[in-house]
């Protein structure tokens, strides 16, 4: 885009000096792996196509036309809108490095490949498991928050928080920040549930009776065996917590049963199902 907007106006802009370059790129980029020349092809055709129609209507420069007809063409496309690297056979075997590149891209980043992933996938780099895993250590490094706020949020619940009153936000974070604390520093998985620490900001640690003294930060790390594990978040805690005495330890279990292990209570029979109904 940049080099199009460089282009000086006096140049005839064809598609071969101006356009093609443009739209290669874009269209690569946008379907997470090289345009091929039968795409282009029909990307030239819908161009030259615009351009006569607009010059015929009288726009004085057709090309302004022409151009934004193309780039609605590619944002448009299947191979924009679906994920066919995530599919066996979406794409063509010469291609199987931008699928990968592609999905560790879309899995930690939630975005497309960035330069240096792109450049590996053109060059077979990505063939290499011991590459795979340095790349999806620099982009766990460069892009934790993204992935904390993708993968963890969706996965532990916390990206999408409602309105549980005036501690949401606070509560939102700590959640966020304790996936970060344990994917950063390395730690077990099981120190989600046990990390020995949180990290929260004042009104929340007011509200845990936390010692928390102002340092010029809206949040830090406090030593505390009591909180900051997944199952102790006040997070966790306010959004499991309605229903009566009975009902809030099931609500917790189905949740850490179905969000934490990924696993689907089995179907209850009608006896268990009574039972169930006579104990309320």
């Amino acid at each position: 885009a940049i080099a199009f907007a460089q282009t000086p106006r006096k140049q005839a802009w064809t598609w071969a000096n101006c356009v093609e370059p443009l739209v290669a790129q874009l269209a690569s980029r946008s379907f997470r792996r090289p345009v091929r020349a039968e795409e282009l092809a029909d990307y030239q055709a819908l161009y030259e196509s615009a351009r006569t129609g607009a010059a015929a209507a009288g726009f004085a420069e057709p090309v302004d036309q022409a151009i934004p007809a193309v780039l609605q063409a590619v944002f448009l496309s299947p191979n924009f809108v679906f994920k066919p690297e995530l599919v066996p056979g979406g794409l063509a075997e010469k291609e199987a490095d931008y699928a990968l590149a592609s999905r560790l891209s879309l899995f930690i980043r939630g975005s497309v490949p960035d330069e240096e992933l792109w450049q590996l996938a053109g060059t077979t780099g990505l063939s290499d498991p011991k590459v795979v895993r340095a790349q999806a250590e620099r982009l766990l490094s460069t892009d934790l928050d993204r992935f904390a706020t993708h993968f963890g949020g969706q996965w532990l619940d916390f990206r999408e928080a409602g309105n549980l009153g005036p501690l949401t936000a606070s509560m939102q974070a700590e959640s966020k920040e304790m996936f970060k604390s344990v994917l950063r520093e390395g730690f077990e998985p099981e120190r989600l549930i046990s990390p020995g620490f949180t990290v929260v900001d004042a009104p929340l640690a007011n509200f845990y009776q936390l010692d928390f003294r102002d340092r010029g930060q809206p949040s830090y790390r406090l030593k505390t065996a009591e909180r900051g594990g997944l199952l102790a978040q006040g997070l966790f805690l306010a959004r499991t917590g309605s229903g009566s005495e009975f009902r809030r330890p099931i609500h917790r279990g189905l949740w850490v049963l179905t969000r934490v292990l990924c696993r689907s209570l089995p179907h209850l029979d009608a006896a268990t199902l009574e039972e169930i109904a006579l104990s309320f």
